[in-house]
């Protein structure tokens, strides 16, 4: 497998990974919404475990990327702000609705650049349902957290 297209699967899979670990955070931070997010912090391990499924498609050779146009550096950049919210939610900074707000945007940013799209596979059947569960879950992800933020308000 190329080695750039590896480091960016493997980002890919830390940024699903470091989303779950955010909202594990918010679920101990905010009790009283602890089954929402562990609800979706586990859709985000899948998400994870879906990523893991593209790698082992391409190194299998039943998976043909035609080029990577993601930057390894924009995904570590991400993975790094979310640790630091992470952070700020642990040290108890953040408020519930800024949490929401924060989780809000970061699941608008991960539809708007719509990720498994710009690595640009050839349009297999399995590359297909991968990138299309992932996708309407962010969505839904997206739907219900700023339902809940609307309440908020």
């Amino acid at each position: 497998m190329d080695r750039k297209l590896n480091e960016v699967l493997v980002l890919l899979r830390g940024n699903e990974m470091a989303m779950n670990r955010l909202y594990q955070q918010y679920a101990e931070s905010f009790p009283e919404d602890r089954v929402f997010w562990l609800e979706i912090g586990d859709q985000e391990f899948f998400h994870a475990e879906e990523i893991d499924k593209l790698r082992g498609l391409v190194a299998a050779g039943s998976l043909y990327p035609a080029k990577v146009t993601i930057q390894a550096e924009a995904i570590k950049a991400n993975i790094g702000y979310i640790n630091n919210l992470i952070e700020e939610c642990r040290r108890g900074s953040l408020s519930k609705k800024k949490a929401y707000t924060l989780a809000l945007d970061l699941e608008k940013a991960i539809l708007e650049r719509k990720f498994l799209n710009i690595l640009n596979f050839s349009m297999s059947e399995d590359y297909k349902s991968v990138r299309d569960k992932l996708l309407a879950e962010t969505e839904s992800h997206r739907q219900h957290i700023s339902a809940k933020l609307s309440s908020l308000k």
